[in-house]
Order: structure tokens, then C-alpha cells, then sequence
């Protein structure tokens, strides 16, 4: 058939025959060029065979007890129409059609035009209710079971103003008649045995040496060893080996020398002892982790000594400072000071017990002198994180505490008495000897 080709341009049409499809055609309007597409072929629609049902039988068909036209021999039998009869064809004649029992449907069958629930459907949807419906009550009565243990076994509640003031009423009780049940209330509860509980270890008291809460690192040559400045002046030769080097953190002897004394690091820190240095007592570690205090700044400076009594030209801005050379005498008592600054050619003499409360920073490079050289006469303690730095070729004697600073120490010389600080680093050649008066 004829091929009918419009132009998408011009809108002109044109036919072409079946064997043009797929050529490439010119428009006769436009002059554009254009396609010839082959007709798209329809598929044939299927046959639809209408059968009749199983109970329907190729007969005529009427009422029952009605009459109709038998058929013919070799003859084509006739439905009946929509009157329930069948026209008798030529030559046929009249029977009485019977009552027909129809076959019963079946009953999924029956549900599935109608619509209706069937029992097929509904029969593993009541399973499924009834298994969940059994979970859900074995549930509750296991909650019910362990509401009614708990409150076995805790007892009935009692408010405060019961706990405080005793039962509501007092007097005999009365025991309940035989045969009776006992009322759940009047039972006692059983009694609960409290949970001992372990008392919180107390705090270890700082112990007299050397103590750096962080870490310590000695460089250099150091000995140390102990003494007590109550009985006397120290001496080499009866020096005790009662000293103390300890940490909550790592110990690192760098160098040599002689510890008289134990050297004990943090709990699960590490010791690193240098060939040279010899370690006369334990070097296990501490059992429990060392605490310092913080400074009572608020006690140390409401005792404070006023600015005004100290020499001219000591303190400046809040800070004790000594340049040049020069020597200074304070008398005892408690200073207040944010920064304490001794030059290398200056000497501070404290001519009675003092207290430095230090708020900044601590710089010693030359001579501080404590009152008949003991150690309990001159103490330094530093409020803050301010680091302090002892770089001197004097001996001290001093008992300084600064739990929160970084101490150095370089040079050379003798230092009697106690050092506390978060960390202590040792360079030089120094001899360190613990005043065991401070504990006393």
C-alpha cells in the first residue's frame, strides 16, 4: 500500500510506494530532504473462543417441565434464547427437559469471584494472631512475676515522715484467726545485707627529697643523700642514706653520682639509671600516685609583711628584684611578691624565718641567704605555673614548693632541704641534701 510521507518543515504531503521505504526523497514544496519510514504493521488480534461452562450442555435448554423441540438426527442442536426456550428445527420434536442438578461450586472458587474471605485466606491469618496474642501474654505474666519478686524482696515503700516519726500506729498487734491468710501488707520484708563499700585510699603525704609530680631528670654529676639540720651542720661523712628522688611520672639519671636513698618512679612509669650512679636503696615503684596541695594564697597573704617595711628600692611593681651588686638584708616575716629576681651579683639575707609567697616567676642567679642556714627559715612557694629557675654557684638552704611550675636547675653548688615541683631538671654538678627536720 501507498506510503504517506508529511514534511516537517512545510507540512506538504506526498505518497510513495512500498518499496521507497527507507529512501532518503526531497520535498517537493521545500526542498528539504526527508525519509520514506516503512509502515509499522499492526499485529493481529488473537481469536477469542468463548467455551461454555462444564455444566453447560450443547442441548436445548428450558425450564424444567417445559417442552421443547428435540433435534434432528445430524442435525445442529439450538441454545435457547433469552426466553429460556429453543426453537425446534425441521423435523424435531417435542421432549420435556428434566430437572438438571447443577454441580456445586466450590467454595474457594465462589469467594475469589464474589470477593468474600475465604477460608483458605483467613486460616494462616488466625495462626499468626493467635501465636502473637500467646507471646504478648507470656510476656506480660513474666512482667507481672518480676514486679511481684522486686517488690518481695525490696519490701513495701516507706515515705520519709514514716522512716522519720516510726509505724502510724503503736500497740498489739492482733495474730490472725486460723484457717486465715495473712494480709500481704502485715508480712515483714526480707532484710537486705547493705553492700560494703571500700573507703577511698587517702591521699599519700608528699614525702621529703626530691619530688617531681610529672617527671625528674638528673645531668650531670649529682649525689644525694640526707641529713637533719635540728642536731647540726651538715656533715659529709655522717650523712644518712634516708634520701628520697621520687615521681608519679618517669625518673631519668643522666650522667653519674651517688644516691644515698631510694629512687622511685610513678606506678606504671619507667626508671632509666645511667652505668654510673649508684643507687644505694629501693627503685620500685610507688604504690600510689603522690598529691600535692595547692598554695594558701588567701592564709600566706593576709599575713603578708607591707611593702613599706622593706628597704628602699626592693620592691618595684610588685616585684622583689635585686640587679647589680649589691647586698639586702629583709627582716622575717611573709612577703607577697609577684616576681622574684636575684642577679648574679646580688645577695638577698633574710635576717629572721621568711616566707616568699610568689605569684610569677622565680629567677636566682645569685646568693639568697636563709637565717642560721636553715632550711625552715627560708620557704619559696609559688602560687601559680610560673617556672623557676636556680642557675647559682651558692649553696641554698631552702625548703621550696611549687607544685605547678617547671623547676631548673644548673651551675654548681649545694642545695639543702626539700624541692617540690611539678617537674624537676638537674644539669651541672650539684649535691642535693634532705633536711628530715622538715617533717618534724
Amino acid at each position: 500500500m501507498p506510503i504517506l510521507v508529511v514534511c516537517s518543515h512545510c507540512g506538504r504531503s506526498a505518497r510513495f510506494a512500498d518499496n521507497d521505504a527507507g529512501l532518503a526523497v526531497s520535498c517537493l514544496g521545500c526542498r528539504k530532504t526527508l525519509r520514506v519510514q516503512a509502515p509499522v504493521k499492526q499485529p493481529k488480534p488473537m481469536p477469542v473462543i468463548e467455551e461454555p461452562a462444564p455444566w453447560v450442555k450443547p442441548v436445548a435448554r428450558a425450564s424444567a417441565g417445559q417442552a421443547v423441540a428435540a433435534p434432528a438426527p445430524g442435525a445442529r442442536p439450538h441454545r435457547a434464547g433469552s426466553n429460556g426456550q429453543a426453537a425446534a428445527p425441521a423435523g424435531g420434536k417435542v421432549v420435556v427437559v428434566k430437572p438438571e442438578s447443577r454441580p456445586p461450586a466450590a467454595p474457594t472458587a465462589v469467594a475469589k469471584q464474589t470477593g468474600a474471605p475465604t477460608t483458605e485466606d483467613e486460616g494462616p491469618k488466625l495462626a499468626r494472631l493467635a501465636t502473637t496474642g500467646m507471646v504478648l501474654i507470656a510476656v506480660f505474666a513474666a512482667g507481672m512475676i518480676g514486679l511481684k519478686v522486686y517488690s518481695y524482696l525490696t519490701g513495701p515503700a516507706e515515705s520519709p515522715q514514716a522512716a522519720a516519726t516510726g509505724p502510724a500506729t503503736s500497740g498489739p498487734t492482733t495474730a490472725p484467726a486460723a484457717g486465715s491468710t495473712p494480709n500481704a501488707a502485715a508480712v515483714a520484708p526480707v532484710p537486705v545485707a547493705p553492700v560494703p563499700v571500700a573507703p577511698a585510699p587517702a591521699a599519700v603525704p608528699l614525702p621529703l627529697g626530691i619530688v617531681g609530680l610529672d617527671a625528674i631528670e638528673l645531668h650531670g654529676t649529682v649525689k644525694v643523700d640526707a641529713y637533719d639540720s635540728a642536731t647540726g651542720e651538715y656533715d659529709d661523712a655522717k650523712a644518712a642514706d634516708t634520701a628520697l628522688v621520687a615521681s608519679n611520672g618517669p625518673v631519668r639519671l643522666f650522667g653519674e653520682g651517688a644516691i644515698k636513698g631510694s629512687v622511685r618512679p610513678g606506678p606504671d612509669a619507667p626508671l632509666k639509671l645511667s652505668k654510673k650512679t649508684k643507687v644505694t636503696g629501693s627503685t620500685a615503684s610507688i604504690e600510689r600516685a603522690l598529691v600535692a596541695e595547692p598554695v594558701d594564697v588567701t592564709a600566706l597573704a593576709a599575713g603578708a609583711t607591707r611593702a613599706a617595711e622593706l628597704p628602699e628600692g626592693v620592691m618595684t611593681n610588685g616585684n622583689l628584684t635585686l640587679a647589680g651588686k649589691r647586698t639586702v638584708a629583709i627582716p622575717g616575716g611573709v612577703y607577697d611578691v609577684h616576681d622574684l629576681t636575684i642577679d648574679t651579683r646580688a645577695t638577698l639575707r633574710c635576717d629572721g624565718p621568711v616566707t616568699l609567697l610568689v605569684r610569677g616567676r622565680v629567677t636566682v642567679m645569685g646568693a639568697i641567704e636563709a637565717h642560721q642556714n636553715r632550711p625552715k627559715n627560708l620557704v619559696i612557694q609559688v602560687a601559680g605555673t610560673g617556672p623557676v629557675v636556680l642557675a647559682t654557684r651558692a649553696d641554698v638552704y631552702a625548703d621550696v614548693y611549687a607544685p605547678q611550675s617547671s623547676l631548673d636547675v644548673s651551675g654548681r653548688g649545694d642545695f639543702f632541704g626539700r624541692l617540690t615541683a611539678r617537674t624537676v631538671k638537674v644539669s651541672g654538678r650539684w649535691g642535693f641534701h634532705v633536711d628530715q627536720s622538715l617533717g618534724k
